[in-house]
C-alpha cells in the first residue's frame, strides 16, 4: 500500500511537471538582463535547427551579452539539447549573476530536461534569493523539493513564497493551490 501511494504521488508530480514544463522559460528577459537583443515569446520561435542556429549565431556575435546567451539557451532547451542550454545559461550567469530568469532557466535544464532535481535545487534557491517576489522561483523550488521527497520543506518553501510574492501577482493563486495540494 505504501508503494502504491508513493507511485500515485510520483505520477501526480510528473503530471504537474508536464503541465508546467517551461515554467518561466518563455518570459521576456530583456528587463532582467538589460540587453538589446529582441526577446522571443512562445516556444515556436525557438524550435528547430534553423532557429537554434540563428540564436547560436547571435550569441557568438554578442558573447558578452547575457540576453543573447539566454535566447540561445532557450532555443537549445526547446530543442532538447540540454548540455548546450546549460552551457549558455552558465555563461549568462557569469555575465549577469543577478538575473533571476537565467537562474530559474538553468534549474529547469537540470530539473525538467536532465531529470536531475538535486542539481537544479541550488539554481531555484538562487532565483528566490535574487528576486523574492519571483513566483516561478518559489514554485519550481517547491516542486523540486517535493520530487526529492522533502514534502515538509516544500510546504515551508510555499509558505515563504506566499509571504513574498505579491497577492496581486496573477500567479499567486498557483502557490496557494500547490500549498493546499501538499497537505
Amino acid at each position: 500500500m505504501v508503494k502504491f501511494k508513493h507511485t500515485c504521488e510520483m505520477i501526480l508530480i510528473i503530471l504537474i511537471l508536464s503541465v508546467i514544463t517551461l515554467s518561466g522559460c518563455g518570459e521576456d528577459s530583456t528587463a532582467a538582463s538589460g540587453n538589446n537583443v529582441k526577446q522571443q515569446t512562445g516556444t515556436e520561435a525557438y524550435q528547430g535547427k534553423d532557429n537554434l542556429a540563428k540564436f547560436e549565431q547571435q550569441a557568438q556575435k554578442s558573447s558578452s551579452d547575457a540576453g543573447a546567451l539566454i535566447e540561445a539557451g532557450k532555443s537549445a532547451f526547446v530543442n532538447n539539447d540540454f548540455d548546450k542550454a546549460a552551457d549558455y545559461y552558465k555563461k549568462a550567469i557569469a555575465i549577469d549573476p543577478k538575473n533571476v530568469i537565467v537562474s530559474n532557466n538553468l534549474g529547469n535544464v537540470y530539473f525538467r530536461g536532465k531529470n536531475d532535481p538535486k542539481t537544479a535545487l541550488p539554481y531555484y534557491k538562487k532565483a528566490t534569493e535574487i528576486d523574492p517576489t519571483y513566483y516561478y522561483g518559489w514554485m519550481n523550488l517547491a516542486l523540486c523539493q517535493q520530487v526529492l521527497g522533502d514534502k515538509k520543506v516544500a510546504q515551508d518553501t510555499l509558505d515563504n513564497g506566499m509571504q513574498k510574492v505579491p497577492k496581486s501577482d496573477p500567479n499567486y493563486k498557483g502557490l496557494e493551490k500547490m500549498r493546499a495540494d501538499l497537505k
